[in-house]
């Protein structure tokens, strides 16, 4: 990422399973950090089924630099958001990318998208959870709720509220365990 403005410089490798006339949700996923690893599932498993999913995927190889910690990874997070749907595109202008579903993991961290919690009249509430899998020890989770659920990861929303604890909380580690529904009250637990 020789253009991008950043202390470290990781390798990038993308791939898509073919270039797509529509709009594709994009997953950028970050290897090799200087952070333990909490998802111990290989990422080899977890990139195939991105891209079996139509993904186009993203890969950074951060080759255990010292510096892919916080806060400059969050820095990175944000840039990179920026580079593909700022005002300035400059990442993977070559393909049709659905600025409402781009998504930053962490190695050994999965997606589940579209997780339906609630009903408002006509419209589904869903979201999408980033958690380590197969992760070694216990991890807390962590929640963040936008006040946009249909386009709950755009770039848009994401790059006007940079505050989001989302980057970092991957770092910490978070898994997904529960959920209060708030129709029933009643807790409930997903798989």
């Amino acid at each position: 990422m020789a253009k991008r403005n950043h202390r470290h410089n990781p390798q990038r490798h993308h791939f898509a399973l073919e270039q797509q006339h529509r709009s594709q949700n994009t997953i950028i996923y970050l290897k090799n950090l200087a952070i333990p690893r909490l998802g111990q599932e290989p990422d080899e498993s977890i990139l195939q089924d991105l891209q079996f999913a139509g993904d186009l995927v993203l890969v950074l190889d951060y080759q255990n630099d010292p510096k892919s910690i916080s806060p400059n990874l969050n820095a990175d997070m944000l840039k990179l958001r920026q580079d593909i749907g700022g005002k300035t595109k400059s990442l993977l202008t070559d393909y049709k990318i659905d600025l409402n579903h781009v998504f930053i993991l962490l190695e050994g961290f999965r997606l589940e998208r579209d997780i339906k919690f609630a009903r408002d009249g006509s419209r589904i509430l869903a979201m999408d959870v980033q958690y380590p899998s197969r992760p070694s020890h216990p991890v807390p989770m962590l929640m963040e709720i936008t006040c946009d659920n249909a386009n709950r990861m755009g770039i848009s929303s994401l790059l006007f509220c940079h505050d989001t604890l989302l980057d970092g909380g991957m770092a910490a580690g978070f898994r997904r365990r529960h959920y209060r529904s708030p129709r029933r009250g009643a807790l409930q637990r997903n798989r």
